[in-house]
């Protein structure tokens, strides 16, 4: 049942490393943009729930 968890972590992962990618593409003329700072916001978000699945996933394993 924990192997869900890890694709979805890693899914999450890549998903948060997609949205650092649109925010340095989408880099105007300052790193302080509107887009910038919410491409950042969702990457880091994406990036803790990944995170977070991991652990979890790590945690279920180790407890087998």
């Amino acid at each position: 049942m924990h192997r869900p968890y890890l694709i979805k972590a890693i899914v999450y992962i890549l998903f948060g490393a997609l949205l650092i990618y649109f925010g340095v593409l989408s880099k105007g003329d300052t790193v302080w943009d509107v887009v910038t700072i919410i491409f950042a916001g969702f990457a880091a978000l994406t990036f803790y729930a990944g995170l977070r699945m991991l652990r979890f996933y790590f945690k279920v394993k180790n407890k087998k």
